[in-house]
Formats: structure tokens, C-alpha cells, sequence
């Protein structure tokens, strides 16, 4: 397995490549949306050629990755709705659940 962390999504194509190579799981763990965080943050447009880049290499992580998590709990409707892709999505809370304590 492969699991891949980043904060932008550009290392994802080596990540990518090594689970070919070594015929492995990919894992692509999401921390913040990008390139949605500058546009809606930064006033960005979606048409600048940066962000453009970005959406590529979002959703290339998201297609070929096998599994993606995220501690963002509405991620995987991020996914679906804004990006049209259907994918196993694994939430994983980022906090502590008092109950349990």
C-alpha cells in the first residue's frame, strides 16, 4: 500500500506511478480541497491557468487512487457533486470522541 498525504495534490502522479510499479494500493488522503480553497479564500477564478492545473491533478488523484480519506466530513460529497466522480471516500474524524473516553 501507498499512501499518499500531501498538502497540494501534486505529488500524487510519483505516488501514482510507484503503485504501478509496484503493483500496490493507492491511499490519497485529502487535508484541504485544493484548488477550492483559493478560489473560495483567495478570489481566484476558475479559469486562471494555475487553478486549472491544480483541478487536473485533484481530480487525477481522486480517479486513480484507490481509496481516498479525508478528515473533511463532507469530502466525499465534494466528489460527487462538484467534481462528478463516484468513489469509495473514507471519512476520518480529526478529533476525540468523548463518549469513548
Amino acid at each position: 500500500v501507498i499512501i499518499i498525504s500531501p498538502m497540494a495534490p501534486f505529488p500524487i502522479l510519483p505516488a501514482w506511478i510507484l503503485s504501478k510499479i509496484y503493483k500496490a494500493r493507492l491511499i490519497y488522503e485529502v487535508k484541504d480541497i485544493w484548488p477550492l480553497s483559493l478560489i473560495e479564500l483567495g478570489g481566484f477564478s476558475k479559469a486562471h491557468p494555475f487553478i486549472r492545473f491544480m483541478s487536473w491533478f485533484e481530480k487525477f488523484a481522486i480517479n486513480k487512487s484507490d481509496i481516498i480519506v479525508s478528515n473533511l466530513q463532507n469530502y466525499g460529497q465534494h466528489i460527487k457533486r462538484d467534481l462528478n466522480i463516484d468513489k469509495e471516500f473514507i471519512w476520518i474524524s480529526n478529533g476525540v470522541d468523548l463518549d469513548e473516553l
